[in-house]
């Protein structure tokens, strides 16, 4: 009970104008569709790096028909020099390596540079060492596998045989 003179305080609803209580309403729907949009765009996130992955892996496919149109060439080297057919075949392997290593370019894959360099274990595996003083110890003097890149990380490590000096 109140003291005598004191003022009763009574809880009352308080209205809201009509305007405010809009206001309101439009500043929650405006909230919710942030927290979608932010949704949205971490699902959209997410979807662009598993597309990259799969492209990589892609990518990474196709660099062994590269390799065999390599080991082709290795295998028709000796033809070169004989009879016309062999040297047609020999030309036209050569154009299709060519045409598809443009291609992997177009696509951002690029080689990495291995013979007469040192072997960097970062983008090498050595797999074979041999006995050659006529270069610096550790330079690669031969490529087993070239070695590429996608948008300066490593797709594909090089396999690489380097000199050793004893």
């Amino acid at each position: 009970m109140p003291e005598p003179g004191a003022l009763a305080i009574t809880e009352q609803p308080v209205p809201v104008p009509a305007r405010l209580s809009e206001r309101f309403s439009l500043v929650a729907e405006v909230q919710k569709l942030y927290a979608r949009i932010a949704k949205l765009q971490g699902s959209l996130e997410s979807e662009r790096e598993q597309a990259e992955e799969s492209r990589r892996q892609e990518l990474a496919d196709l660099l062994e028909v590269a390799d065999a149109f390599d080991r082709l060439l290795a295998a028709t080297e000796p033809l070169h020099g004989g009879e016309e057919a062999c040297d047609r075949l020999v030309e036209d392997i050569r154009s299709a390596r060519r045409l598809f290593q443009q291609k992997l370019t177009r696509r951002g894959v690029q080689r990495i540079p291995a013979i007469g360099r040192a072997a960097d274990p970062a983008l090498m595996d050595v797999v074979r060492t041999v006995d050659n003083k006529e270069v610096p110890d550790k330079t690669v003097v031969e490529e087993v596998t070239t070695g590429y890149r996608l948008k300066g990380e490593t797709l594909r490590r090089a396999k690489v045989i380097t000199a050793r000096h004893r």
